[in-house]
């Protein structure tokens, strides 16, 4: 039986309880926000004193927390990939070395993330993508707030970049820009990144291959001084890491096979998502050319469907790694000549309140060894509901490219 006292004092269930209500208010009125007309600015002001406040009642999160342990082994003179592993890039390390300006907790890391959700959120609506209320109702669903409040994450520092990359595209700024961008991306972030530049490469050679050229440069001269670029372990300050090839996260394809006792060899693993990965590249590659795409619908499709693809059969998915596809799918449903709709808003909503959820539901269930009971098998079958929800995404946005790339004689 579960210690209900152990229960009740359980600080998951504070972010838990707050991500299941608002949720279930964002279901219940989803566009509730859409006609707010207040300054932008307001959500940083709001989201700061969320953070001020919940980080007095429950400390900083985990993750952040290993950000911070790494920034100090960087203001103590140690050099990251080289002293210490990371998955993470060489500029992303010192970035967050930088921003927590070597204070005594995270708290300037937090607020210098916000202010990276700010902006991006600045940039689409300069862009005219999306109209204030819009972001608003984006900035306070329960995956965005819970991710910038609750659960910091560097997925904002993503997010900015992307925001910044599809301002360029609107606007049909130079080759220069563009290619700068993109690598800055890769850069600050990790090297998965380039899933979310690779269209613009298949689009046009030229910037494809400077992208590539300055990349490569940077990460050979890495290698050359001894780097470990393709490190996957997060080191913390007592020398043990978090991460291993072992680990399996919820909500794809690989985490429901585990579950069945279907176990492969962690190469195996990878090989499936390279693989799938390659397919679907191959298919965007094979039609960039067709003059129906413009290049900014090609890229918010085209990552979109690469996105898709990694959190159905990568088997480490995580709820953060959904915040760039609810923004991108945001400004893919408000494009005029785009008008992507997967379901109705208010089915988003649900979609986006299982997701916020089902990582913590996941670790309850561990922790309290419920793993033989009822409940872990009715989570088994959300997992079922969300693959199945991902595919049918997928499956929405691949025929909204392949409808746009029919050329009619």
């Amino acid at each position: 039986f579960v210690d209900l006292n152990k229960l009740i004092v359980n600080p998951t269930f504070i972010p838990l309880f707050f991500l299941i209500v608002s949720g279930i208010f964002f279901v219940w009125k989803p566009n509730y926000f859409k006609n707010l007309n207040y300054p932008i600015w307001m959500i940083l002001a709001l989201k700061v004193f969320l953070l001020f406040t919940i980080t007095s009642l429950i400390g900083w999160p985990y993750d952040v927390q290993g950000y911070f342990d790494h920034s100090r082994l960087i203001w103590r003179g140690l050099v990251p990939l080289k002293d210490f592993n990371s998955p993470y890039s060489i500029g992303f390390e010192y970035l967050m070395a930088i921003i927590s300006l070597n204070y005594k907790t995270p708290l300037f890391m937090g607020i210098f993330i916000l202010i990276f959700e700010f902006i991006s959120y600045a940039i689409i609506f300069k862009s005219k993508l999306l109209s204030k209320g819009e972001i608003f109702n984006l900035a306070f669903n329960p995956l965005f707030l819970h991710f910038s409040v609750f659960d910091i994450q560097d997925e904002f520092i993503i997010l900015f970049f992307v925001a910044w990359l599809v301002h360029l595209l609107i606007h049909n700024n130079k080759l220069y820009q563009l290619t700068l961008v993109s690598v800055l991306l890769i850069f600050f972030t990790k090297i998965l990144s380039i899933l979310f530049i690779a269209p613009l490469f298949y689009k046009n050679h030229k910037r494809g291959f400077i992208t590539l050229f300055f990349i490569a440069v940077i990460y050979c001269l890495l290698d050359y001084f001894e780097f470990r670029i393709f490190s996957f372990e997060f080191e913390r300050e007592n020398g043990k890491s978090d991460l291993n090839w072992d680990i399996y996260s919820s909500g794809n394809i690989q985490w429901i096979l585990k579950t069945l006792g279907i176990v492969y060899k962690p190469i195996l693993n990878i090989f499936i998502t390279i693989s799938s990965l390659l397919i679907v590249n191959i298919y965007l590659a094979y039609n960039r050319s067709k003059e129906n795409f413009n290049l900014f619908e090609y890229f918010v499709l085209s990552m979109l469907l690469n996105i898709l693809t990694l959190l159905i059969f990568n088997k480490m998915t995580f709820p953060y790694n959904y915040i760039i596809l609810i923004f991108v799918y945001s400004i893919a449903n408000n494009y005029p000549t785009i008008k992507l709709k997967i379901a109705t808003n208010r089915m988003m909503a649900l979609y986006v309140l299982v997701i916020s959820i089902n990582h913590q539901l996941e670790y309850l269930l561990l922790q309290y060894g419920l793993v033989d009971s009822i409940l872990f098998y009715l989570y088994v079958l959300l997992q079922l509901g969300i693959v199945s929800s991902n595919i049918f995404f997928f499956c929405k946005v691949f025929d909204t490219i392949n409808s746009k790339t029919k050329i009619s004689y």
